[in-house]
């Protein structure tokens, strides 16, 4: 409960004035959308993220705000490469967290269930995909002293 804690204590400062974001306007923000990221991954399939919202409200932190979206590295991978296409992050935690009746299951599925076609095609920001062919290159060389062309999947 750290995180939600800390995200917590941000957004009241955030809200109050307290804490000051150079390119955020607060007179402008009509939702804001708390996101808890577990780099190293956590269960988010159903009841895990219930769990995790019963216990958030309990403690009385993020109230009035749309539910905690938890992300992963993946998802957030993912959501990379839909903004490269054009997607807007609040407009996909819109969509995702308020709108859909999928709050409650991953992003991952979400997605999977939604009817923007870009993310039918989407994997990775081609940042990601650079990273995994340097990756692979390395990998290629250390281990059979190959220059072959990584592969990107």
């Amino acid at each position: 409960m750290g995180g939600a804690k800390q995200l917590d204590r941000n957004i009241k400062d955030f809200r109050s004035g307290t804490l000051v974001l150079e390119t955020m306007d607060r007179a402008r923000m009509t939702m804001i959308f708390p996101v808890i990221l577990a780099i190293e991954g956590s269960p988010s399939m159903p009841p895990m993220p219930q769990m995790i919202a019963r216990e958030i409200g309990r403690r009385g932190l993020l109230t009035g705000l749309p539910p905690v979206a938890l992300l992963g590295a993946e998802e957030l991978a993912a959501i990379e490469a839909l903004m490269e296409q054009g997607a807007n992050f609040a407009e996909l935690m819109r969509r995702w967290k308020v709108e859909s009746g999928f709050d409650a299951l991953p992003f991952a599925n979400f997605i999977d269930l939604t009817p923007d076609l870009r993310s039918r095609a989407t994997r990775r920001s081609r940042y990601q995909d650079e990273c995994w062919g340097e990756l692979m290159g390395s990998i290629r060389r250390g281990l059979f002293h190959s220059e072959d062309r990584p592969d990107t999947d």
